[in-house]
């Protein structure tokens, strides 16, 4: 009897990206794919395509269509449903998760026929739990990695075939990937997978086999486009596949399970595919992992390798802060649309579904949250489903809500505007977290702080590879490590802090613009992270106090004092005015700093930039700005201007906040937003007090803007 192998292909685009890297994705993986496919017409296969993505292909390229109805009407090609805007299932509440399996399914039905019986998982992430999320939308299947199943305590010869798992009576079948089809397939010569495969069926009669794995290893990843379709890859091995019919039978996933029995009742644990379980750890933590993985991979320990896995995707929010901030924030705006009672697909309501869309909430080789774009988009589609709700608050004064927001064990403050969201934490120095516009949505800090990364490490020897010449074979994705640009370690600068706005620096007097740039300040961390006491909240003004010592002994009392005003001609402006009082008997030499964070995305794009006085940069400018009152930062693109003022600083400081990641590309520098500094140099007498008030305002340069 044959071995039964059924190819799992899943193609997405995150909600955000570029137009040009959805269509280059288009002309070099998702069309040659399908028309490589068209010339087999005896090779069946199960696809699955994000909702998001599909809805860009009816816009762009709707020919795309008939060509994949037509390989469905004869029945070559199974698709899949799952997250219409592929979120992780698992991060999203339950009424969300109904909808956004909802919308594929019958996006699928209507375009193409046949109502998907299966999903596609979106980064595989798999909880306990899912089950009763996936019955009641009447889900048959889904797909994990098998390491899932390894983990559960299978063994490896178990893995062919599918299982039964259920959470509390709600059941669905569940098919282990191969994690070694995943590393073959295009990477290595067809005859080792077909070699591979032959090994299965030999010893497992009458099998079944799947693969899981994205459609963009088929021409997106580096050098799979030239191997797969100008060398010819993809022909040979759908050949390759049908000059073995004789052993070999490819079937979609629905195909297999109508056929067999279950192999039996397994229950998984939290897991994803190995990668993401090691990103997922906190970076010493993945260090280790990776150490011990390579290790068991060498000396092919299979018992290690089998219960060897890291952290589950909710480990993120751990290791991440503004994941779980963004993750937070996207909980928040469900619920508040939910409120609204607006309809079970409003247009507000279908916003904030596309704001699960998965990719901005983690970090890996893949993911984006050090992708300031994604990130936005995100932010917009939750700002825009709010505004979208009718909820929005009509006052111009800002209506107060404490909750921890962050879910870190104390309470915050949300106010809200008919312009404005602002997100502060009086438990980090008194920061605002968060300043979301809403006309237009526009979250104005979307500030990632440089953190230590476990592929740092490598950042000199993949400086010094890039320096060789290249390999000609191509590598899996995970083998990859390049860097796009000569003399990325010199930026490898770490943070203290969350890059939050009008957080209070104090530092010794002798420090300047170096140290900032080398963040070596050493800052009162009381002052600038510390937890302050909430005085006072009303609709126009956030009072909050504190006192510290400093590192030489000297008690300071320090008060923030908030205020702002979002008039319909002026747009939006928040004030801090910050107070010190020297506590003690002594006279005290300090510089203060208040930092303020604005990110407008685009460091050298022409419409983006920074003025002060007659001069004009672009973002991406770094320097001490002498003899100025205000820096501005203005978006010809979004309409928007940032005005900073201050009461008669000795200097600015700017500096663009620049992250070193990783991608699939390889290792590069990010623009993660700008932080702006005023710096006063003062002697706090004894008993004395001192004060200075910065000002930052948006206004609206787009009449548009202006009018609402």
């Amino acid at each position: 009897m044959p071995l039964h192998f059924a190819l799992i292909i899943h193609a997405h685009q995150p909600v955000g990206n570029f137009d040009h890297v959805f269509e280059k994705a288009y002309r070099e993986a998702y069309l040659p794919f399908l028309q490589t496919l068209a010339r087999f017409p005896r090779m069946r296969i199960t696809l699955h395509y994000s909702g998001l993505l599909l809805e860009w292909i009816a816009k762009h390229h709707p020919a795309f269509f008939a060509k994949l109805r037509r390989l469905v009407a004869r029945g070559q090609v199974e698709l899949l449903g799952g997250g219409f805007y592929e979120p992780i299932l698992s991060a999203i509440p339950e009424e969300d998760r109904q909808a956004q399996l909802r919308l594929l399914r019958d996006f699928v039905r209507q375009h193409f026929g046949p109502q998907p019986r299966g999903i596609w998982l979106a980064e595989r992430v798999w909880e306990p739990t899912l089950p009763k999320t996936l019955h009641a939308a009447g889900v048959e299947f889904t797909l994990t990695d098998d390491q899932h199943f390894l983990a559960a305590g299978l063994a490896p010869e178990e893995l062919y075939g599918y299982y039964l798992t259920e959470h509390l009576g709600a059941s669905v079948k569940v098919i282990p990937g191969s994690k070694r089809l995943r590393y073959l397939i295009p990477f290595h010569p067809v005859h080792e997978t077909l070699t591979f495969l032959r090994q299965v069926a030999c010893a497992n009669p009458e099998a079944f086999i799947a693969m899981g794995d994205d459609c963009e290893k088929f021409g997106v990843w580096p050098g799979t486009h030239r191997l797969c379709y100008v060398e010819g890859w993809l022909k040979e091995f759908f050949q390759a596949l049908a000059a073995n019919r004789d052993w070999l039978e490819t079937v979609t996933a629905s195909d297999y399970l109508d056929a067999h029995p279950p192999r039996g009742r397994v229950y998984l644990p939290a897991a994803a595919y190995t990668e993401m379980t090691g990103w997922a750890l906190p970076t010493a933590a993945q260090q280790r992992f990776e150490k011990l993985l390579r290790a068991a991979e060498h000396k092919q320990d299979a018992d290690q390798l089998q219960f060897l896995r890291g952290s589950f995707w909710q480990n993120f929010l751990a290791k991440y802060s503004e994941a779980n901030f963004l993750h937070k924030r996207m909980l928040y705006a469900s619920d508040y649309v939910r409120r609204a009672k607006r309809g079970a697909m409003s247009p507000a309501y279908r916003q904030l579904l596309r704001g699960q869309c998965n990719d901005a909430y983690w970090h890996g080789i893949f993911g984006g949250l050090y992708a300031p774009h994604l990130r936005t988009a995100v932010y917009r589609c939750l700002l825009e489903a709010e505004r979208g709700s009718g909820r929005s608050a009509r006052s111009r004064g800002l209506r107060w809500e404490k909750l921890d927001y962050d879910l870190d064990g104390s309470e915050e403050l949300v106010g809200r505007s008919e312009r404005v969201v602002l997100w502060f934490d009086g438990n980090d120095g008194a920061t605002l977290t968060e300043i979301d516009l809403l006309a237009p949505a526009l979250p104005l800090i979307n500030c990632l702080r440089r953190r230590p990364e476990a592929y740092h490490e490598a950042l000199r020897a993949a400086e010094e590879a890039r320096k060789s010449p290249p390999e000609e074979a191509v590598r899996t994705i995970h083998e990859l490590v390049a860097a796009k640009e000569a003399g990325l370690a010199e930026a490898l600068v770490y943070d203290h802090y969350d890059r939050h706005a009008f957080r209070l620096l104090v530092f010794p007097a002798e420090k300047g613009w170096e140290d900032f740039r080398r963040n070596a300040l050493t800052e009162n961390a009381a002052l600038a992270t510390g937890s302050y006491r909430l005085v006072r909240a009303t609709p126009h003004e956030l009072r909050t106090e504190k006192t510290a010592l400093l590192s030489n002994g000297i008690r300071v009392e320090a008060r923030k004092d908030f205020s702002w005003c979002a008039a319909s001609a002026a747009g939006v402006e928040i004030a801090c005015t910050v107070r010190l009082r020297n506590m003690s008997s002594t006279a005290v030499p300090v510089a203060v700093g208040l930092e303020l964070v604005v990110n407008l995305l685009a460091p050298d794009a022409p419409d983006r930039y920074l003025t002060f006085g007659r001069e004009r940069h672009r973002l991406r400018w770094q320097g001490e700005i002498f003899q100025a009152d205000e820096v501005k930062l203005v978006d010809e693109y979004e309409g928007v201007r940032v005005e900073l003022s201050a009461a008669r600083p000795g200097y600015w400081w700017c500096l663009p906040v620049e992250s070193v990641s990783q991608s699939e590309a390889g290792l590069e520098k990010v623009y993660q937003g700008s932080a702006i500094v005023p710096v006063w140099r003062l002697t706090l007498p004894a008993g004395g007090r001192w004060q200075a008030r910065v000002v930052l305002r948006v206004v609206p340069i787009r009449a548009e803007w202006r009018r609402r």
